[in-house]
């Protein structure tokens, strides 16, 4: 049984990872944007882009890519959100929109009053629809902001419909041609050139990279899992951000050798693992150690989510052809741009794989493609694994939109439903 009583919410219930080379990476790539796009000889360019548009070729042509969305993540985590969310909205933006969006607008807005001084400023800007629709009118606020070049990366969702394959087709042809446009952009606009060699050596490394983080996720599959998901979303940034880049390979050859070492010694990512779920949707960046560690204490832990899973996919690098109509197909088959079947069909996969013993889905306000058709999914999902789960309400980095007592009360309804069926 779980025991129901009150902790010190500061014991620490999760064993600490050792390995931190991805922390001090990414410190000093955020260090490296500010001050390489500065020094006249280097000729620096930099691009902010969204998290599921595709970097490989930014980085195979030199420029620094930035994510106004991992930037957002990380002032979440610094309780500094809110503050960027008011300016934002002050300034006319809806309450509505995507938090991220609003964080970042207002680090825009207002830079000196910004964690970090704000992103530095872009040269070019790159959006890409499969994750979510949001991006399109926000960075042309930024394009306009700055009165600079916007590259929009165009991807239809993948739907299970009659058309089948003729639908899926259409949109790989479609998806495929916009590479070599955004190819020519980034030539036309930062007078970069891209070239082949470049994109394939970009690739192998990428492709190197997300088989090491597929690796280091498909090791939470042990018991005790090595990882929660606290772990992976703090570790997801390189093979976000930086993918193609040779030290993200360093930074998750470490990160796996420590799995390994906790796989092979018992060694748990909670103290005391009773109950396994899986974790539906993106962190909440504010309250994302304290939730967790709460349910640590509890005994509960999280082998897997589908947030990190999310750049858990490879493609050929055999040849520049094929490796380009990979790229195309991997960039429309993202989990978000596909219907709520694949959903059920994916998360049951996991539930099944990872051994768990129900789920969580955050319906998050900020992130509505995300948390569309919850209460259907929820349903179908329990009906096809016979496994419990609960939809809690939330934002990424708003913490207006976030009750800590209606969580738990939500909460502890789905473990004492789990307490039942074990006893």
């Amino acid at each position: 049984m779980i025991e129901k009583i009150d902790r010190d919410p500061t014991e620490r219930a999760y064993n600490k990872l050792k390995s931190n080379s991805y922390k001090k990476y990414t410190i000093s790539y955020y260090r490296n944007s500010k001050i390489l796009p500065k020094i006249p000889l280097l000729n620096k360019k930099v691009a902010w882009v969204t998290s599921g548009a595709p970097v490989e070729i930014l980085v195979a042509a030199g420029i620094m890519p930035l994510y106004p969305e991992n930037y957002a993540a990380i002032v979440g985590g610094s309780k500094q959100s809110v503050d960027a969310c008011i300016i934002a909205e002050n300034d006319g933006y809806s309450n509505e929109l995507c938090s991220y969006a609003r964080c970042h607008l207002g680090t825009v807005i207002n830079p000196s009053g910004s964690l970090m001084g704000g992103l530095s400023k872009p040269d070019i800007i790159v959006s890409c629809n499969n994750i979510c629709g949001t991006v399109l009118k926000w960075f042309q606020s930024i394009s306009e902001y700055y009165d600079i070049p916007h590259f929009h990366f165009d991807t239809p969702p993948i739907v299970d419909t009659k058309l089948g394959k003729t639908q899926e087709n259409h949109v790989f042809h479609y998806v495929r041609d916009q590479l070599d446009d955004y190819i020519e952009f980034i030539k036309t606009h930062t007078g970069k050139r891209v070239t082949e060699k470049k994109i394939m050596k970009v690739l192998r490394l990428a492709n190197k990279a997300t088989l090491l983080w597929g690796e280091i996720l498909d090791s939470c599959k042990a018991t005790p899992t090595p990882l929660n998901c606290p772990d992976r979303f703090i570790t997801m940034a390189p093979i976000v951000a930086q993918r193609g880049m040779k030290k993200t390979i360093t930074v998750y050859e470490e990160l796996l050798e420590e799995v390994h070492q906790r796989v092979d010694s018992k060694t748990g990512a909670i103290k005391n693992e009773k109950i396994r779920l899986l974790w539906d949707n993106i962190a909440i960046w504010f309250y994302l150690y304290p939730f967790f560690n709460k349910l640590a204490q509890r005994g509960v832990v999280f082998p897997v989510d589908t947030y990190t899973h999310a750049w858990n996919m490879t493609g050929s690098v055999d040849n520049y052809e094929d490796a380009m109509n990979d790229y195309a197909k991997m960039y429309s088959h993202v989990y978000l741009n596909q219907d709520l079947s694949y959903r059920v069909e994916l998360i049951s996969k996991f539930i099944k794989e990872y051994e768990l013993d129900g789920f969580v889905l955050h319906s998050n306000k900020a992130c509505k493609r995300y948390s569309m058709g919850m209460l259907s999914y929820k349903k179908a999902i329990t009906e096809k694994t016979g496994v419990p789960g609960v939809i809690i309400d939330g934002d990424m980095v708003d913490s207006r939109n976030f009750s800590e007592e209606q969580t738990w009360t939500r909460i502890e309804s789905l473990i004492e439903m789990i307490e039942a069926r074990k006893s």
